[in-house]
């Protein structure tokens, strides 16, 4: 085993789908592409403090990361009619527009792996639960909307991570075989979509925050800087790569 590998760079392939060569690319958005991590827990507990609840804690969002909006209001708010989760979600957009400007950025890296990515000609996608709108206004604010071929958000899919339906329509748009695919994400919701799905998966150890948890699950491939996404460059992978 190389040094890089021996520090965690890269785990061998485990137990999950046989990786021949990457074509397709499938990434989380948020904590894998993007640094917003700050930014949603400033806004997070903006909208529990106009609610009257306590402040989340980043250990408390860490083990929600991945999961839609609602879903992570829900965990912090009491049961709430329609209207007032609507309300709340609304809130959360408002005040997350409002003050992103200059602090959602990518992980330093990740452009340069994304360009040689697409100049190699592996096809990346975005599979995010977070809503169209914000998802394509933070990729086009911090750059990384150059090189991503196709955005499946929450309002595309009726299911969401960690179901594999999100995948299966990028793989499908991206024309990726599950051979041929690779799940790059930062949550436990990423890894167990991928799994699903039937492709092979990589945890973005850069943006992890609940990384014991995440790392429990046996991810195929375990990368600690955006760099190391240079490794999938089009050639036969192997276990003994």
């Amino acid at each position: 085993m190389g040094e890089g590998a021996a520090r965690g760079e890269r785990a061998e392939p485990a137990k999950g789908a046989a990786l021949r060569r990457v074509r397709v690319m499938l990434f989380d958005l948020d904590g894998t592409l993007l640094d917003t991590r700050r930014l949603h827990l400033q806004t997070l507990r903006h909208v529990l403090r106009r609610h009257g609840r306590r402040p989340a804690t980043p250990r408390e969002v860490a083990r929600l990361y991945g999961l839609p909006l609602e879903e992570i209001l829900a965990h912090f708010l009491p049961p709430e009619p329609g209207a007032e989760m609507r309300a709340a979600v609304a809130e959360f957009v408002e005040f997350y527009l409002a003050h992103r400007r200059g602090r959602v950025r990518p992980y330093p890296g990740t452009a340069g792996a994304l360009r040689a990515l697409v100049g190699a000609g592996v096809r990346p996608g975005v599979v995010t639960s977070k809503r169209r709108g914000p998802a394509l206004g933070d990729l086009e604010e911090s750059g990384p909307a150059e090189w991503v071929r196709v955005v499946v958000a929450r309002e595309d899919s009726a299911r969401h991570k960690p179901d594999p339906l999100p995948l299966l329509l990028a793989m499908e748009q991206l024309s990726g075989l599950p051979g041929e695919t690779l799940m790059v994400g930062d949550s436990w919701a990423d890894l167990q979509a991928g799994r699903a799905a039937g492709v092979a998966t990589a945890l973005a150890l850069w943006g992890a925050q609940d990384r014991r948890r995440v790392l429990a699950l046996g991810p195929d491939f375990t990368l600690r800087f955006p760099r190391n996404l240079l490794r999938f460059l089009p050639s036969p992978l192997s276990s003994g790569a």
